[in-house]
């Protein structure tokens, strides 16, 4: 009796294990469209990651929600995007699913778009970097092991992967070995390597053969072909062509389309337009599309003004290494923007942390920061606009004033301050007040210079034009 009860028991259990787990599921999955549905992608590969758990199998539903939150997330010219991968691996089970199936049974809808990725991804040869041989061989690139690299590569390049040809025609390119990095990106064109045909491109400096090998880039379904191709057209002034190319390049993924569309309509103050091609590049982690989204919202152009998101946005450029992005951050804590309050302490760090990337225009915001009114400080102004006063024009100008008035404890200094009066005047050829200074420093002398009548006189003559 006690066997009878048994099994209908551990049936029942199983049921009603299946049952919750299906429950979870489709929780789970209600979650995901719900963030697909608000942009959300990264979020919503969470809840279909648990969706997949909970069912314990794979499923067509959750399959093509995850290409499309994948795709979204791809920028398709970047093979180091991590989720370069996963996007294969999930578009090559859901055409395997998808090719069992009969005719009248394919949701034609969902065939297109996967097919369309899956057509970019046979241009960027993903199934010729699978293989464990590559792998390994990649492994070995990846830590700079070149010498151990190429015999593997060129195992690979002997069976004909075009990929493996590809990656030596870099390494070669690394070592300064032009002929031998031409040569295997050659190898690769001829196998029809879309990816090794712009490399190719890339490294020739006569402008009729990059522009040629762009174009069979382009042919061959290379995104940043069409990217290439908008950028000739827009040299050459062809507005229409332009818009075109960079259009074909978007539509096939490639981030830095969707942000070049975006800034055409952002140069047109179209900002309405604007605004989703720099969104859709942002998601795929363009940084600069992220610090263009982020002035939209900060300033409320083309969308609902949001200045905590704007900054949200334009942290996430600046954390990533744009500088222009590290300025606009310290300007809004420099001029007390949006809702944010004057702090000239973290003005003064973000401004610094552009020196510290190479960027030297901050020392320009650091000696404009330190010559406010409320923050009055000559003697650092002059420190930081000295060091770039040979760059730009303006600190040019504002340099020469300060050593000119000797203002807040500054020795004056007529010497360094003609210097640089004369040397605005050579960049700028502007009759302007501060002419008037060299003719009185020419007239009176003193404080490290001689009277010179004849200086004096020619500036005179210049004031007077």
């Amino acid at each position: 009796m006690k066997k009878l009860l048994y099994t209908p028991i551990l049936l029942f259990a199983f049921t009603f294990a299946q049952a919750q787990n299906d429950i979870k599921a489709r929780l789970e999955f209600e979650e995901a469209e719900k963030a697909f549905s608000e942009e959300n992608y990264e979020t919503a590969l969470k809840h279909l990651n648990e969706t997949e758990k909970e069912l314990g199998k794979w499923s067509p539903l959750v399959s093509y929600l995850k290409i499309e939150s994948l795709y979204a997330l791809t920028d398709m010219g970047n093979f180091g995007a991590p989720t370069m991968q996963p996007l294969y691996e999930e578009v090559t089970l859901y055409m395997t699913y998808l090719n069992k199936l009969k005719s009248d049974e394919v949701p034609m809808d969902k065939y297109k778009v996967v097919y369309g990725i899956e057509k970019t991804l046979k241009a960027l040869k993903l199934e010729e970097r699978q293989s464990a041989d590559f792998l390994k061989a990649k492994k070995e690139y990846d830590a700079k092991n070149y010498d151990v690299a190429i015999p593997l590569y060129e195992e690979l390049a002997q069976r004909g992967n075009s990929s493996a040809m590809h990656s030596l025609g870099i390494i070669y390119r690394i070592k300064k070995d032009n002929e031998k990095s031409k040569e295997w990106y050659l190898k690769a064109i001829d196998k029809g390597n879309a990816v090794a045909t712009g490399a190719f491109a890339y490294v020739n400096t006569e402008e009729d053969i990059k522009r040629e090998y762009f174009e069979k880039a382009a042919k061959l379904g290379h995104p940043y072909g069409f990217y290439e191709l908008g950028w000739y057209a827009n040299k050459d002034g062809n507005v229409t062509k332009t818009m075109e190319y960079y259009q074909q390049a978007a539509d096939l993924g490639i981030a830095a389309g969707l942000y070049k569309i975006g800034e055409k309509y952002k140069d047109a103050k179209d900002y309405t337009k604007a605004f989703p091609y720099f969104k859709k590049a942002a998601i795929k982690g363009h940084y600069k599309a992220m610090e263009s989204l982020g002035v939209l919202y900060f300033n409320g152009d083309g969308v609902e003004k949001n200045t905590q998101l704007g900054m949200e946005h334009l942290l996430k450029a600046a954390n990533s290494g744009i500088t222009n992005s590290m300025r606009i951050i310290g300007s809004v804590y420099h001029k007390q923007l949006g809702n944010y309050a004057k702090d000239y302490t973290k003005a003064a760090e973000w401004y610094q942390k552009m020196i510290d990337k190479g960027d030297e225009s901050g020392y320009l915001n650091l000696g404009d920061l330190y010559s406010l009114e409320d923050n009055n400080q000559p003697q650092k102004a002059l420190e930081y606009y000295e060091k770039v006063a040979e760059v730009y024009p303006e600190v040019t100008l504002k340099t020469a004033n300060l050593y000119f008035s000797g203002k807040g404890g500054i020795t004056k200094d007529y010497a360094k301050a003609i210097k640089y009066y004369e040397k605005y005047y050579d960049n700028k050829k502007k009759n302007e007040s501060y002419i008037d200074n060299l003719i009185e420093m020419y007239s009176r002398g003193g404080n490290g210079i001689e009277k010179n009548k004849e200086k004096a006189k020619y500036w005179k003559e210049i004031r007077r034009k």
